[in-house]
């Protein structure tokens, strides 16, 4: 009588393949959606209104035309329900272009690769001359987010350079 061979279990090995080909195409899609997803902010004579109802602790990226200079900047919810918004550059790395993408609660500098927890920003730079989401001041008003066009165009020394 010929021993028993049992066929080595393969489902493990095909769920890891499968988990990794999902978790690679999800990486894929956010930074397709950061690099090219991004909406002009809806304006209005002073300034740009985001309704809350766009808004999640998923990032969302906007850009604001300053006079033929495009102003990159995001919108998101912080884990306490406050809102945060920040340009996509900062004054050290803008240069490069690079931005931000966001990985959980965290922005993360596509250049120098520094976190930054969401419900820590909203603030000028807590470290003068470093990497940091540039200051965006914005508040509620109802039912939406407020950013002065002034405010923008200020910052417009911050655009992305494309």
């Amino acid at each position: 009588m010929e021993p028993v061979t049992q066929k080595k279990n393969q489902t493990p090995k095909a769920l890891k393949y499968l988990l990794g080909t999902v978790i690679c195409a999800g990486v894929i899609l956010l930074v397709y959606i950061h690099l090219f997803g991004s909406q002009l902010s809806p304006v209005t004579d002073e300034s740009v209104r985001i309704p809350l109802s766009e808004l999640s602790e998923v990032a969302q990226w906007y850009e604001y035309d300053a006079g033929g200079v495009v102003v990159k900047y995001f919108a998101v919810r912080a884990d306490d329900g406050s809102y945060k918004t920040g340009l996509d550059a900062c004054d050290v790395c803008y240069e490069s272009g690079k931005g931000y993408i966001q990985a959980g609660s965290y922005m993360i500098c596509n250049t120098c690769g520094t976190r930054y927890e969401i419900s820590g920003l909203g603030t000028r730079n807590v470290n003068p001359g470093g990497c940091w989401p540039g200051y965006l001041p914005s508040y509620r008003e109802g039912d939406f987010l407020i950013i002065k066009l002034q405010d923008l165009e200020e910052r417009a020394n911050f655009a992305r350079q494309n």
